[in-house]
């Protein structure tokens, strides 16, 4: 290959320069806290034409971080989700985050001895879920014995929990934390869960940032399942930079899908 060819394809076509920053410490729901404080008042998540603004989003993932806490929940413990998407599950994530543990969403539609699997292989130490999913689990998630916090049912007690922020030097986390959990599908066995860091999904975020240039006055689509990786690029994207986190109507991103036996 001619120099001058290598050196088109290396420059002009490769896209811009990018920092992966290794060394930098960072915790993924500090990235979101600074937006917050950058731009409180911005609309961070929209759902079935409610919107919530990022100072609410805080202050209520702020309030179930402090609940986890008096859970005895903290660092590398993990918590499960499996929420319709209503914005109580992107509080959960945050909440999770804020309170020093990991989380593992599942998606809403996963049958029970699926369920009851991961529950047991991630020895997750609570499912947030809600009561029409677990009176539709029934019997297979009393089996697996992981207490449950149901948003619809507990969600309200959070009122009397403090609205501030847990300090890192009372969670302990670093870089090297746990984040999150996604299970693979299991089609070629048991599903397998792989462990993400925080310095992994921050240097995604951050790197995302450079090539689709998403700013506080974009609307980010969010479609996919949260237990698909697909969904990280779009909720974590917006949210580290301040855009508004979409999404559509239910029956819009609800294609008919039958999960592998676990």
């Amino acid at each position: 290959m001619e120099n001058e060819e290598r050196d088109r394809l290396l420059t002009e076509l490769s896209g811009p320069a990018y920092d992966p920053g290794l060394d930098r410490d960072e915790l993924l729901h500090e990235l979101f806290e600074a937006v917050v404080d950058a731009g409180p008042d911005r609309p961070a998540i929209q759902l079935e034409g409610r919107i919530l603004s990022y100072r609410q989003l805080d202050a209520q993932a702020n309030r179930l971080a402090h609940a986890l806490r008096q859970r005895d929940i903290g660092p590398d413990d993990m918590v499960a989700i499996q929420l319709e998407k209503t914005e109580f599950l992107y509080v959960a994530m945050l909440g999770v985050l804020k309170a020093g543990a990991a989380y593992v969403p599942l998606d809403p539609g996963y049958p029970g001895d699926r369920v009851s699997y991961i529950l047991e292989d991630c020895q997750a130490k609570l499912l947030l879920t809600q009561i029409s999913i677990a009176d539709r689990l029934g019997a297979e998630l009393t089996a697996a014995g992981t207490p449950l916090f149901l948003a619809d049912r507990d969600a309200a007690a959070l009122a009397d929990q403090p609205a501030t922020r847990i300090a890192r030097a009372e969670t302990g986390q670093t870089r090297d934390s746990l984040a999150y959990s996604i299970y693979t599908s299991g089609t070629t066995g048991r599903p397998k869960g792989c462990l993400i860091e925080h310095r992994n999904i921050c240097n995604l975020v951050r790197s995302e940032s450079t090539v689709y240039g998403i700013g506080p006055d974009d609307r980010v689509f969010q479609c996919a399942s949260p237990a698909f990786d697909a969904s990280l690029e779009e909720i974590w994207m917006a949210f580290y930079h301040g855009a508004l986190c979409c999404r559509p109507p239910r029956r819009s991103c609800a294609p008919a899908r039958t999960w592998p036996a676990s």
